[in-house]
């Protein structure tokens, strides 16, 4: 039976390398790592597996590039993009 909603840790990531560190905590433990961006979480998208760890990207908030000529944005998962 797989246990949901009881991280056994949460990680707030503002760069890169904390992210990966992360990861990379997961993939030696063997556990489980659900990522999530900014939002309300009202779907459920980020529920901990097993006592994994809970990954907040929130802020990761840094727009990097707008290209206006071809309609895109590269951003952080942590962007909010609509107001």
């Amino acid at each position: 039976m797989v246990r949901f909603g009881s991280a056994g840790s949460c990680r707030f990531c503002k760069i890169d390398r904390r992210r990966e560190q992360a990861s990379q905590v997961c993939l030696e433990r063997k556990s489980a790592g659900d990522a999530r961006g900014a939002g309300y979480g009202y779907v459920g998208g980020c529920v901990p597996v097993r006592k994994g760890i809970a990954l907040s990207l929130m802020r990761m908030n840094q727009i990097k590039e707008v290209s206006f000529e071809d309609a895109i944005a590269i951003v952080e998962p942590g962007v909010i993009t609509a107001i």
